[in-house]
């Protein structure tokens, strides 16, 4: 499928822009939470995407794209391009009827203030209208006057003049002076006449300007064949804000490659030859220099740099993955109740441990549900109390309400958890992430868990899951932050988690930079396991399987826990690990009453 087909297909509704296809809604943010509109580029030509939204800022190859759709990429043909092309250009444009006079005098007198020589004035044809203004005509590739622009031969004067300059409306937007170049020679692109007339009178002829502001881009459009042609651009736009940002853009879309940028330190080309004179003018050009090309980069340039890590906090894990590694995304599987969501929680008590915010979404679980957990995991067994319900008479477990106010204290400031009433949508999810990331620096972010999250995409169940996970992965590595997802497996039978059996889709696995299986173990388990395995299967509660390992390689290691109802602790030998909030314990000289049978609330009257 090429892309033509492609946007017909999944990108409806879309416009032609040269050679990009530019659809309405960006098919991975979807525009986030305002609903941006076309924010998202397809390139026909190089066969690339991109969308431009701050917080999204997918991009790939076509392949890459076509692929989370379950589409196999063909590239686009030279005569759907020409067909495209052919119907974007199906524009009426309106002929300049203004009279061109003779500068005026006041015009000749104005050109002269800026440096400008009669000489180089007749060269562009440079003409007055009847009320002595300035008329820059624009002229396409073929000789034809398409356009004129028209400026007041003085300074502009705020509340005096309504405007500085303007056009005759309904012309064609090609580039001032691009009937006059050499499409063979580095071309000098500016972003207004003036400038243009400058580099000129310095002595640089091959020079043209933009014929409107720096956010109007159809002169692109409406010139791409004669631009697909040129060899060379050397672009020189304001120092201003919009200057810079513009001159970005339009490296973009005429190539990073064969452009290269002007760095000057006054505003524009006319203030330089007013204030230094032609030979600046002419340095600045000669030393303009090429756009770093994106993740382009000499492998002898790269710097080894140590990974941002933080432990689990196990000892199995930390090993053989080396902990929460920085732009990683980790995969948690095994079926419901096996004890994901636990493990996860304990391993956050570790991060707060090392001083690093950590951030906490639960599609499934209450926050007080997951706090009511994670704290009888900080404090383990020593500090928790029984309670018999009043209202049903069980049994249940809780943390001493002294311990309970130190704990909080203790974490307060490093765990974070996503609103309950907050959207399941992926993208508002990523911009609370984001803003977390910015604001607060947190590090780690666990999802648990992948199938609560939707999208606004009309796509299957496994695409969509595609989409989210790799929606995640971006946000890892771009932000060099931790993922730690938790992802149902399809039906297993009771036998051990396998890849295969991640959600149903490859990419999971694919995008995944770690895969770990835990399941409960059952006596099925334990009577198919090896015979050197049966023990520690017989003996323990839990299995935690490694299933893919992208930076040491080693997969299908074992490693086997106990889990203690009470505290809500999976361990290995022992469930006594203490953590520094123990030392407030301490220095307050809390005295516990750990006789406590019934847990009510407070009397109101």
């Amino acid at each position: 499928m090429d892309e033509l087909k492609f946007a017909d297909k999944y990108l409806q509704p879309y416009k032609i822009k040269g050679s990009e296809i530019n659809p309405v809604s960006c098919p991975y943010c979807h525009g986030g939470r305002h609903r941006d509109k076309y924010t998202f580029f397809l390139n026909l030509d190089k066969h690339t995407f991109v969308c431009h939204r701050g917080s999204c800022g997918a991009s790939g190859k076509f392949s890459e794209l076509a692929k989370l759709y379950g589409e196999r990429a063909d590239y686009v043909l030279d005569i759907y391009k020409q067909k495209f092309d052919s119907l974007d250009r199906e524009k009426i444009y309106k002929k300049p009827s203004i009279k061109l006079n003779k500068l005026s005098k006041q015009a000749e007198d104005y050109l002269r203030l800026r440096k400008i020589s009669l000489s180089t004035a007749t060269h562009f044809d440079l003409r007055s209208d009847s009320k002595g203004n300035i008329i820059f005509p624009y002229y396409n590739q073929d000789n034809e006057h398409v356009l004129n622009k028209i400026r007041i031969p003085r300074k502009f004067v705020k509340g005096k003049d309504k405007t500085k300059i303007w056009q005759e409306g309904g012309g064609e937007p090609v580039l001032f002076n691009m009937n006059r170049v050499d499409i063979e020679q580095p071309i000098l692109l500016t972003e207004g006449e003036f400038d243009c007339l400058s580099a000129y009178e310095s002595g640089y002829k091959n020079v043209v300007s933009i014929p409107f502001g720096t956010e109007n881009m159809e002169w692109v459009n409406d010139c791409w064949e004669w631009l697909d042609k040129c060899k060379e651009f050397i672009l020189w736009f304001d120092s201003d804000r919009a200057g810079k940002r513009a001159v970005e853009k339009v490296a973009k879309k005429l190539g990073i490659d064969r452009c290269k940028k002007v760095e000057a330190n006054r505003k524009d080309a006319n203030l330089v030859l007013y204030k230094d004179g032609s030979e600046k003018v002419l340095e600045y050009i000669n030393n303009a220099k090429y756009f770093p090309i994106d993740n382009l980069f000499k492998m002898s340039d790269i710097k080894q740099k140590d990974v941002d890590r933080i432990l689990y906090g196990d000892r199995f894990l930390d090993y053989f993955l080396g902990g929460c590694r920085g732009g990683e995304l980790v995969v948690w599987t095994g079926k419901r109740g096996g004890g994901k969501s636990t493990f996860l929680n304990q391993t956050l008590v570790d991060t707060i441990e090392q001083k690093t915010k950590c951030f906490i979404y639960s599609g499934e679980l209450s926050n007080s549900k997951v706090k009511q957990w994670l704290d009888r995991q900080i404090v383990g067994e020593r500090y928790i109390v029984k309670y018999k319900d009043p209202l049903t008479g069980r049994e249940e477990y809780g943390v001493h309400p002294e311990i309970e106010k130190i704990i909080n204290a203790w974490y307060r400031d490093y765990l974070y958890c996503y609103g309950e009433d907050g959207s399941n949508d992926v993208e508002t999810l990523i911009e609370i992430m984001t803003y977390g990331y910015k604001r607060y620096d947190i590090k780690r972010f666990i999802i648990d868990n992948l199938k609560t999250l939707k999208t606004n995409k009309k796509e299957d169940y496994f695409r969509q899951q595609g989409f989210i996970v790799n929606r995640l992965k971006s946000f890892a590595k771009r932000y060099d932050i931790h993922i730690d997802l938790v992802a149902h497996p399809k039906k297993t039978n009771n036998k051990l988690v396998e890849d295969e059996d991640v959600g149903g889709v490859s990419d999971i696995i694919d995008l995944a930079d770690n895969v770990i299986a835990i399941a409960r173990i059952t006596e099925d388990m334990a009577d198919s396991a090896k015979e050197k395995e049966k023990e520690k299967f017989m003996d323990n509660d839990t299995v935690i399987i490694i299933r893919k390992n992208r930076e040491y390689g080693d997969t299908d290691m074992k490693n086997f826990y106990k889990f203690n109802p009470i505290s809500k602790r999976m361990y290995t030998k022992n469930g006594t690990k203490t953590y520094s909030w123990e030392r407030n314990v301490k220095d307050r000289n809390v005295v516990l009453d750990t006789n406590v049978e019934e847990k009510e609330d407070e009397c109101p009257f």
